[in-house]
């Protein structure tokens, strides 16, 4: 050596705890054979092993939805799987296919050794995405530098799938047909209550249901096939789907026969939601033979009760022919 210092080749090829012991020295002035014993000076190395990070699913492809908040609680992430001394910090890349960009992160402070990517789920966009573990350092300083090709995943973006009403109206009667219109990838599964009790339904790009029964219709959430993406349908109004109205007089059947001279009290009742409005016949029979014919019609409109009267001395057979609620309407024409 030409210095006063030396350096010693150390063993560092296999992990492991090396203990090296100094006892005796020789200088320019003396060759090998005349060295000089020291008081033994002994050292002491760790060689530990290099941190590694492999995903638990290599090669596996994962799904999520655009524009959908990541909980840090209920998301399951990405497996990866650490050995070293934690903490660690690992840095990953990801490829975005749909625009040719590629971007890094690093995740720092991993105190686990089985770990869960989410964060890097955050404003991704719609597309393919791959991502490869690049580099993985422990709290002792070590390293690891991954090949791109050796641990990778993909993740997939898809868009929720969308629902439009058709008809744009949150009232419906009994007998009309309720109709949404789909966009995503069909077949799709839609979950709703009607009356309370859920349901869930299988369909095309359209979803539609016959209004049979009065009563209350809530979508519920909507799905696609192209993903696991599910569209929480809770914020959209419920329809109501109201009953037909009805009209009854007060005599036992629906027709009242009036002789000239006299004077009756016709009186309307009505079922369904106000205001009412009907239009009533009266009828004579007329010809040869005799027919019973329509010779005169009046309309009412905005009666804000259930009842309503109206008195007349004309002899005919009157008949109410159609009518209306706040919601339906309905006409024997």
């Amino acid at each position: 050596m030409a210095t006063k210092y030396a350096a010693i080749k150390m063993e560092t090829a296999k992990v492991g705890t090396y203990k090296y012991k100094l006892k005796a020295i020789s200088d320019g002035a003396y060759d090998a054979d005349h060295r000089v014993d020291i008081s033994p000076l002994y050292v002491e190395q760790t060689v530990c092993g290099r941190p590694s990070a492999v995903f638990t699913n290599k090669g596996k492809v994962y799904k999520s939805c655009a524009n959908t908040a990541v909980d840090e609680d209920s998301f399951g992430g990405i497996p990866v799987q650490l050995s070293g001394q934690p903490p660690f910090a690992l840095t990953v890349e990801i490829h975005h296919e749909s625009t040719g960009k590629t971007s890094r992160t690093t995740i720092k402070d991993i105190n686990d050794k089985s770990y869960r990517l989410k964060k890097i789920f955050r404003n991704l966009q719609l597309g393919r995405h791959s991502v490869a573990i690049l580099k993985v350092v422990d709290s002792i300083g070590c390293s690891r530098e991954v090949s791109f090709k050796d641990e990778t995943v993909t993740i997939i973006v898809s868009d929720v799938p969308k629902l439009t009403e058709i008809n744009q109206k949150q009232d419906y009667c009994v007998g009309e047909r309720i109709a949404y219109a789909l966009d995503g990838v069909p077949p799709f599964e839609i979950v709703y209550e009607f009356n309370g009790k859920r349901q869930k339904a299988n369909s095309g790009s359209t979803f539609s249901r016959l209004a049979s029964i009065a009563g209350n219709l809530t979508l519920i959430s909507l799905s696609d096939s192209a993903s696991n993406c599910q569209t929480d349908l809770h914020q959209m109004p419920g329809t109501i789907i109201h009953p037909i109205p009805s009209v009854s007089i007060r005599e036992e059947s629906a027709r009242q026969h009036i002789h000239e001279g006299d004077q009756a009290e016709l009186v309307f009742h009505f079922t369904g939601t106000p205001p009412f409005s009907f239009t009533y016949t009266r009828s004579e029979y007329l010809g040869k033979p005799p027919k019973l014919k329509p010779v005169e019609s009046h309309s009412v409109a905005n009666v804000e009760g259930h009842e309503y009267s109206i008195f007349t001395s004309t002899q005919g057979t009157y008949e109410v022919v159609s009518m209306e609620d706040a919601h339906c309407s309905v006409s024997n024409r």
